[in-house]
């Protein structure tokens, strides 16, 4: 039987964290964004995770649009420069040695453009979705593709059983 893959799962990219706490003032709530602080110990996948992340910084929205840039380079196809580290740090050293430019070779400007904003972001900034979501849309527009909800990523393939495909990126 033949299945045309059309749902995309993120499991364990990071464990999900608040970035605002609730106050009490007078009369009301107020949220704060979370201060910045070191973890103990290093929270996510080390392949997808942002600079911070291996820092052993709070995580913060930032570290999720730049682990989301990782993923999206990956289902472009390309070989992240680490894939082939073994260990964490490994992993840290060939993240930092490498610019937007280089592991966005061969892609449309906008992939750059986004892992930069991503990085740039302070850690409590609020990010720019509109301003994201805009510059992946003009890219999809200037390339001519037609919303017809089928994506590079899809596949058909055979399979018994639909609920046990799963692809490890």
């Amino acid at each position: 039987m033949f299945f045309l893959l059309q749902n995309l799962m993120l499991l364990f990219t990071g464990l999900p964290d608040r970035f605002r706490a609730r106050y009490f003032v007078p009369r009301s709530f107020s949220e704060r964004h979370l201060p910045r602080e070191k973890s103990k110990r290093f929270i996510g996948t080390a392949k997808y995770s942002s600079l911070n992340t291996h820092l052993r910084f709070r995580q913060s929205r930032r570290d999720d649009l730049e682990s989301l840039g990782y993923i999206f380079l990956r289902l472009l196809g390309k070989i992240l420069p680490w894939s082939l580290e073994s260990t964490d740090g490994e992993i840290f050293m060939s993240k930092k040695n490498t610019s937007s430019g280089q592991l966005c070779k061969d892609l449309p400007k906008p992939f750059e453009e986004y892992l930069e904003y991503c990085k740039n972001l302070e850690f409590a900034e609020d990010p720019d979705y509109p301003r994201l979501r805009k510059m992946f849309k003009d890219l999809y527009d200037e390339l001519g593709y037609v919303e017809d909800s089928v994506f590079d990523w899809m596949a058909h393939v055979e399979v018994e059983n639909k609920e046990s495909v799963f692809y490890n990126v």
